[in-house]
């Protein structure tokens, strides 16, 4: 098992701003605590999962970097779980270090309970969008610290991590990931960015606009 990597970055006191670097890569999300006492300090940043979980009614879809998406009927949380094999190692004085981010919608409830079915189905959301992330931006408000982590799960990020450090390098500007479809934004000369995932199915996020549609885990 992978001892995590930890990279500490300068610190920039707008997470918004990190965030909107992120806006071109796959199912990114920010975790925003909206304080910064000692018990909501912390703000997480992700993108590019490797694998990511759909549910819409009884079938889920498990779609895993370079392999085809497949459908299970089994119960979701099973298969998240699955997904996530052992624990990891902790990165020591940080609260995540890669795992599942994601939402539960309301409509999941059907899966452990029967609910009658009055509303009518005007959202074409999945009852269950989750993504399982190996690398993180943790910013510490309190501390006036960041750090990028990374568990190593996922093969490429350590293979890419220096392109993942060359994100977060400050500038006049924030840079915004492969703002061209396949091509590279600008940040640290000779260290191309990673590249925006296509696909119809991928979530898709705007900079500085979060939106929850349930729970957050």
């Amino acid at each position: 098992m992978s001892t995590p990597r930890i990279t500490e970055l300068t610190h920039w006191t707008s997470a918004e701003r990190r965030f909107r670097t992120l806006a071109g890569l796959p199912w990114c999300m920010w975790l925003d605590s909206a304080a910064a006492d000692e018990h909501e300090r912390f703000d997480i940043l992700v993108a590019d999962p490797y694998v990511t979980l759909r549910t819409r009614g009884a079938v889920t879809e498990i779609a895993a970097r370079g392999a085809a998406a497949r459908e299970s009927q089994r119960p979701p949380f099973e298969l998240v779980r699955e997904q996530l094999g052992d624990p990891g190692v902790a990165a020591p004085g940080l609260p995540f270090s890669g795992g599942a981010v994601g939402y539960f919608g309301y409509d999941l409830g059907r899966r452990l309970e029967r609910i009658p079915a009055i509303a009518a189905a005007d959202i074409a959301m999945p009852d269950l969008a989750i993504g399982l992330y190996d690398w993180a931006v943790v910013i510490d408000h309190a501390a006036q610290r960041t750090w990028l982590v990374g568990n190593g799960r996922d093969e490429r990020t350590f293979a890419e991590w220096p392109r993942l450090e060359c994100i977060w390098v400050p500038s006049s500007r924030p840079s915004r990931i492969a703002e061209r479809s396949g091509g590279a934004g600008s940040g640290c000369a000779g260290q191309p960015h990673l590249p925006a995932r296509r696909g119809a199915t991928r979530l898709r996020c705007q900079a500085a606009k979060r939106t929850a549609p349930s729970a957050w885990v």
